[in-house]
């Protein structure tokens, strides 16, 4: 199998229901805990930009 590209994206069933919920106008806050490594800031972006509150959400 020879793959031509990739799709990176950010995932999680809490985070996916979140960023759901927000983009239809609901109001959002997040209480979770993400790892330390880089794709955290990835998934926190991904809140953010879909107006999710992630005040709450620990590193």
């Amino acid at each position: 199998m020879l793959v031509t590209s990739v799709r990176e994206g950010c995932g999680g069933k809490g985070g996916n229901q979140a960023v759901a919920a927000a983009t239809m106008g609901a109001a959002t806050h997040l209480v979770a805990k993400v790892g330390g490594d880089t794709e955290h800031l990835k998934a926190l972006a991904n809140l953010r930009s879909a107006s999710g509150g992630v005040g709450t959400v620990l590193t």
